[in-house]
């Protein structure tokens, strides 16, 4: 099943979402490391930017969610065993994409290569080419 989410434009096109590879890098950090009340504020603007992000993306998979139900309805019982799995699949990406947001947010540790990750996996999910690589 591939999604519409490379035809339409503005939220649900893939460039839309390719900061989310580079928003929480511990790079920009290190320029602040004198600066710790800077490095805090900008923590939680990235942070905050993410979720947003996060947020749309949400969207889109819950629109990829509905689709595939209306596939069901429509009589398509031979993918169900299919669907649901990428729907579990994708809750658990979902998920990683939160505790990676969270852990950039309180703790000092290097979360891009979790999120890099886990966006890859969600765009070989809902059958797109990877945002990580383009």
């Amino acid at each position: 099943m591939r999604s519409d989410l490379t035809s339409r434009h503005a939220c649900g096109s893939l460039e839309y979402f390719a900061p989310m590879t580079w928003l929480l890098s511990r790079e920009d950090l290190r320029f602040f490391d004198q600066f710790p009340r800077v490095a805090s504020q900008f923590r939680r603007n990235r942070y905050d930017i993410f979720r947003t992000y996060l947020r749309d993306l949400n969207s889109e998979i819950a629109a990829f969610n509905q689709e595939s139900s209306r596939l069901i309805a429509h009589g398509a019982w031979d993918l169900l065993p299919h669907l649901c799995r990428k729907r579990v699949l994708l809750l658990f990406y979902q998920a990683r994409l939160y505790q990676a947001a969270a852990c950039y947010r309180w703790l000092p540790i290097d979360v891009l290569p979790m999120v890099n990750g886990t966006l890859a996996a969600i765009t070989q999910e809902v059958g797109l080419p990877s945002a990580v690589n383009a």
